[in-house]
């Protein structure tokens, strides 16, 4: 009987390695696939960083708005109402000087 415990034994711990070795196999399958998708991710993070300090330095080259362009289009608009009242004065003008014309040639 000690034999046959002995042998029952054996298989017993052949079976756990056999199936251990499959649990390792498998992790390490897994390990290269999570690493070569850690590889990838670094590589898109290189290359968005690398976008990102393009679009840092295009930034950078650009004028800043110190409010100077909103004071130049606040101006310009009041130029435009201006202009816009001068050409409404000199039209009702001429039409009551073409008016006065008309009459006068009447």
């Amino acid at each position: 009987m000690n034999l046959r415990h002995i042998q029952l034994e054996k298989k017993n711990t052949h079976d756990i390695l056999s199936r251990k070795s499959r649990e390792k196999e498998r992790d390490l399958r897994a390990l290269k696939k999570l690493e070569l998708q850690m590889k990838v991710a670094e590589e898109n993070l290189a290359h968005t960083k690398t976008i990102h300090e393009k679009v840092l330095s295009q930034v950078g080259g650009m004028p800043k708005d110190d409010g100077s362009l909103q004071k130049k289009k606040d101006d310009l608009a009041k130029e435009v109402e201006q202009t816009k009242r001068a050409l409404a004065t000199q039209v009702s003008q001429s039409d009551s000087f073409l008016f006065h014309v008309g009459i006068v040639l009447e």
